[in-house]
């Protein structure tokens, strides 16, 4: 067991009292209420999820814009020869 700073054992933790039937009770139905709206959350979820698949099949909505910008961005990186071909150019006219 690891000791303080000051070479002391630290304390341990207090021990809570057991739980009444009331608290148990609480709990659990507190707990099924959260796996009740998690599920729900899921369900929502995976809802959105197909319907933006939906859209993005027939070639519109959110997902498509999304996809279309990343290629805008970084397109050239599928190309490494196109990408290795961008340089700066002089213009001319400019300052020397």
């Amino acid at each position: 067991r690891r000791t303080g700073t000051s070479g002391h054992t630290p304390a341990p933790p207090p021990t809570l009292p057991p739980k009444t039937a009331e608290e148990t009770a609480h709990s659990l139905e507190m707990a099924a209420c959260f796996n009740a709206l998690a599920a729900q959350a899921r369900d929502d979820n995976l809802a959105n999820a197909v319907l933006l698949a939906q859209q993005a099949a027939c070639g519109y909505g959110p997902l498509v814009d999304h996809f279309a910008e990343l290629g805008r961005r970084y397109g050239d990186l599928l190309n490494p020869a196109k990408a290795s071909r961008t340089t700066l150019r002089v213009i001319e006219g400019g300052p020397s």
